[in-house]
């Protein structure tokens, strides 16, 4: 798989919000660190471990019905992969201003790294539509 294809493979598994183990360490390495910037939802920046990417995707599914990554654009540049994309999700329950069956739409740049074909790094910045 080249680096458009892992990425495209990780984001079917998030749209699933699969967090089994062997499917995500097929394309994500186990020492992988994700970088959250302060977004809408998310005020201060976080970085999270594999486990806490694992948690973090089984508990995207409690609360959005479904959601879905639609790249953009990507950019190769050395060994690092920039992708554009348009995220939609639907709420599943309600969660303070986030009321049921509510559509939310981010515009997001990711920044992946690669180690032996798998991501080892990312940073995304998410710009929320307003809600």
């Amino acid at each position: 798989m080249n680096g458009v294809e892992t990425v495209r493979r990780y984001f079917d598994l998030a749209e699933n919000f699969s967090s089994d183990a062997d499917e995500l360490l097929e394309i994500i390495h186990p020492d992988i660190i994700a970088t959250e910037y302060p977004n809408a939802l998310s005020p201060r920046m976080r970085s999270r471990t594999f486990p806490e990417m694992q948690a973090g995707l089984k508990a995207g599914g409690t609360m959005l019905k479904w959601q879905r990554f639609d790249i953009q654009r990507s950019f190769e540049c050395n060994a690092m992969l920039i992708v554009e994309t348009q995220w939609t999700g639907e709420m599943k329950i309600s969660a303070g201003p986030l009321k049921e069956g509510r559509i939310l739409t981010a515009h997001i740049c990711f920044f992946f790294e690669f180690q032996n074909g798998r991501i080892i790094r990312h940073r995304n910045y998410d710009c929320y539509e307003a809600f």
